[in-house]
């Protein structure tokens, strides 16, 4: 019989986890970025995903309620 262990992934000792680079450095990066222009379709879609996203939620017993 085999051990479970045997199975994992090992990952070099030299290895960094993989983490959000720092807000500055982002911000950065995204201002040096050309703009991407976009269809107003896309744009649309991307403002329905925005606000639906900003919905409020609440937790009421056992599930979850969107306004």
């Amino acid at each position: 019989m085999s051990d479970i262990s045997d199975t994992k992934v090992k990952q070099p000792l030299h290895a960094k986890p993989v983490g959000k680079p720092p807000l500055d450095r982002r911000i950065a990066e995204l201002r040096d970025r050309a703009p991407v222009y976009i269809s107003h379709g896309d744009a649309l879609l991307l403002i329905g995903n925005a606000s639906a996203s900003l919905r409020e939620q609440r937790l009421t017993d056992q599930q979850i309620e969107l306004d």
